[in-house]
């Protein structure tokens, strides 16, 4: 408390109309220890706020004419139920506290992993917050964020909905990340760049306050900065000690963005977006339940982009293959892949494993390989499609009377096969493609019959390239 109020005092003297102070201001970041012992636990909590130990902080805003936002661990009971946040409150010039927060996006884990260095058991000590609200105050709209919030551009733009013209973000970022520690290097970058997006899409500032340091023998990034609406960071602190970033805001400023590039009233389109609440995930639907697969796989097949799955343990994407057997073993004048996918819905959902690859059910790339014998009457479309990160094959054959060989022989759609009268390949569509041309690519279709039987925009990202190059 006695450096927080050292810094409010020294806020004061700078002319400051309202100081940011971290996540967790009170404590240590405790979610980094296993404890067992609830009541251990609740030793980090807050009951009232403001509470005996911090009613002096209130006194001296009051006395100073200065507003504040503090991040706390509050425990509460509501409706006979105890329930356990992190916290952040906004506090006015007279020591009122005007807005509450809760926050929303929990990271880390809700059981103790050993080979970690530390833990981050936010899932196990707090339950998330059910919003973002904003409130009138500071003569401007306010709102708050805390930590992971920061990550997800749903916080600013829930926000942003509300005209909120300035975040306040208090957060707790240690250097080393253990699950991705490829990602240590680049987390000062990841700050900037989250809160700076945040700021310029919502055309509203952004205070990011970090509590920066060694603590407890874990060390934290720094970068508490001030962001306009135009992005850009107009004062930052340089050090890991206390310190104070002073900015004078404007918040007028603000008009030129949502007034303009981002007008919502104008130019959003909410019917684009109902994905956006409807899942909460790739694989998961908003209330839990898993994604259905079939409409998975027909949308993969439409060249939906948004459902991407990728196999997290290789280069190589997962490939879930799909043998179509038409009953009666010929395929009757099937012209595109749409209908062979209609012909055979009920196929489409029946993931095997591929070599020595686990069996895993992910529906974002398919191969349809045709395995029947198809009579040398019967005219039809056989697609073989396969995709992966080192490129994306699309081949279209038809296959037609004339020179078809003995009735009842196996026809195959072959990548790149020597095509002659039997089997004619109408199409072949590679995609190869290094970082230098990736933005050339455009959009690709394989045509049988004049018809597009295959579209897919080029978003995947090679291995390789005709050139010669490697990602």
């Amino acid at each position: 408390m006695t450096r927080l109020m050292a810094l409010m005092r020294q806020a004061h003297a700078s002319g400051c109309d309202v100081i940011v102070y971290p996540e967790l201001a009170l404590t240590t970041f405790f979610p980094r220890w296993y404890f067992e012992d609830q009541a251990e636990i609740d030793g980090f909590f807050e009951r009232q706020m403001p509470s005996p130990e911090t009613q002096a902080l209130f006194d001296l805003a009051r006395e100073l004419g200065i507003g504040f936002c503090l991040g706390y661990a509050e425990l509460v009971v509501e409706a006979g139920i105890t329930r356990r946040y992190n916290t952040s409150i906004l506090v006015d010039k007279n020591g009122a506290i005007v807005l509450k927060y809760r926050k929303v996006h929990l990271p880390g884990h809700a059981e103790y992993e050993p080979w970690r260095e530390f833990q981050h058991l936010e899932k196990r000590y707090f339950e998330p917050g059910d919003g973002f609200g904003v409130v009138d105050a500071f003569g401007g709209v306010m709102g708050m964020a805390i930590c992971n919030d920061r990550r997800w551009s749903e916080s600013y733009r829930v926000m942003g909905l509300q005209g909120v013209e300035m975040v306040m973000i208090g957060y707790n970022t240690p250097v080393h990340n253990p699950p991705a520690p490829e990602h240590d290097d680049l987390s000062l970058f990841h700050n900037h760049l989250v809160m700076q997006s945040g700021a310029y899409q919502n055309g509203t500032f952004v205070v990011g306050v970090a509590k920066a340091g060694l603590e407890e023998g874990v060390d934290h990034i720094g970068g508490s900065c001030i962001v306009a609406p135009s992005g850009e960071i107009i004062a930052r602190c340089m050090t890991k000690g206390d310190e104070i970033a002073l900015a004078r805001c404007d918040l007028d400023l603000c008009h030129s963005y949502k007034r303009t590039t981002f007008n919502f009233d104008v130019h959003r389109q909410p019917q684009a977006y109902g994905m956006i609440v409807g899942r909460k995930g790739v694989t998961t639907m908003a209330d839990g339940t898993p994604v259905p697969r079939e409409g998975e796989a027909l949308q993969s097949f439409r060249g939906d982009a948004q459902h991407r799955a990728r196999n997290r343990s290789g280069r190589s994407l997962l490939v879930a293959r799909v043998s179509v057997a038409i009953p009666g073993g010929s395929v009757a004048r099937i012209p595109d892949v749409a209908s062979l996918i209609r012909a055979s819905r009920s196929r489409l959902c029946r993931p095997l494993s591929i070599g020595s690859r686990e069996n895993i059910p992910l529906y974002r790339n398919l191969e349809l390989t045709y395995v029947s014998r198809i009579p040398a009457h019967s005219r039809g479309a056989i697609v073989r499609s396969s995709c992966s990160r080192a490129g994306l094959a699309v081949d279209a054959a038809a296959s037609g009377a004339k020179g078809a060989g003995r009735e009842g022989s196996p026809r195959r759609a072959r990548g790149r096969a020597r095509t002659n009268g039997a089997d004619r390949f109408v199409s072949s569509v590679s995609f190869r493609r290094c970082r230098r041309h990736r933005e050339n690519c455009g959009e690709m279709a394989g045509r049988a019959y004049g018809k597009t039987v295959w579209s897919w925009p080029s978003l995947l990202r090679s291995s390789s390239c005709g050139c010669g190059s490697r990602v």
